[in-house]
């Protein structure tokens, strides 16, 4: 089918969700978003559905006849909509629910890439605050405070001594994330250049996309809390094709493979957030 004829549904209300629509709309598809913004409704039909109402959103699929879904946030895969559109036949550029996991669990993501032997940071899962001084000592040197589940870009901080690590894990604890950080994930503090990377993926095979710099903490000279980001620079200069290939074989293969081997595979847009240490390591 041409991209003239198709129609495409697009979930999200982003910027990310308004370039989506605009790309879309370019290369001759007609184009619903659910809920969308002002920017998307000057490229797409904006009909106000929540991200993750999934029976409003495949309801609304299936009466457009649409002969594709685009979903942007990780809300509405966690919440199961490519399973849904599944059971209907509707074609979702998503994951599944359970392999959407790799970015709506970072105790899932940890586990899945340990047995897949991906070189990893040293890590602490803790469910209660009576484990949490446990844990704690456990670690090598003043670890990173990680909320479980998804955050906004608000479930990670970087304490500056052990009783502000303390603190940060049992406030997310006791609520003040809600469910998001029920489950928190001690990990190695590992310091170095960031790279973010992304793949297309149909669940064995991969193909490169343009990687990026992204910058999240709120003020200049890295200062600050994380945000879900304040910018982004592309091409990553830290990262050159052999380096690139160096991270797929290492990192992102033995992922997806791994998650094929469970009968959840990857399918979608797969985004890998690596660190490159000083002397060049991953």
């Amino acid at each position: 089918m041409s991209s003239t004829a198709m129609k495409v549904l697009v979930v999200g209300s982003g910027g990310r969700e308004h370039a989506i629509c605009r790309a879309l709309k370019r290369d001759g598809c007609t184009v619903v978003v659910a809920p969308g913004n002002p920017g998307a409704a000057e490229h797409a039909r904006c009909v106000n559905i929540a991200v993750d109402d999934v029976a409003g959103l495949v309801a609304l699929a299936r009466t457009e006849a649409v002969d594709l879904v685009v979903p942007g946030p990780e809300a509405a895969l966690m919440a199961g909509l490519a399973d849904a559109l599944a059971d209907v036949k509707i074609p979702c550029c998503g994951p599944s629910k359970l392999a959407a996991q790799l970015e709506g669990s970072k105790t899932f993501m940890r586990h899945v890439a340990d047995v897949a032997g991906v070189p990893s940071p040293v890590f602490r899962v803790v469910r209660a605050k009576s484990e949490l001084k446990a844990a704690l000592e456990a670690m090598p040197g003043l670890p990173v405070v990680k909320a479980d589940g998804l955050a906004a870009g608000k479930g990670v901080i970087l304490p500056d001594d052990r009783d502000g690590c303390y603190e940060a894990a049992a406030a997310f604890l006791d609520g003040s994330l809600g469910e998001a950080g029920r489950i928190v994930v001690l990990e190695e503090r590992l310091t170095g250049v960031e790279a973010s990377l992304f793949y297309a993926c149909d669940g064995r095979e991969l193909v490169a996309l343009p990687h990026a710099r992204d910058h999240k903490r709120i003020f200049d000279e890295d200062e600050g809390p994380n945000t879900g980001g304040m910018g982004a620079m592309s091409p990553n200069p830290e990262i050159d094709a052999e380096r690139e290939r160096e991270i797929r074989v290492s990192i992102v293969e033995p992922v997806v493979r791994e998650l094929a081997l469970r009968g959840t595979p990857y399918v979608g847009f797969l985004y890998a957030g690596v660190m490159i240490r000083p002397d060049g390591s991953i």
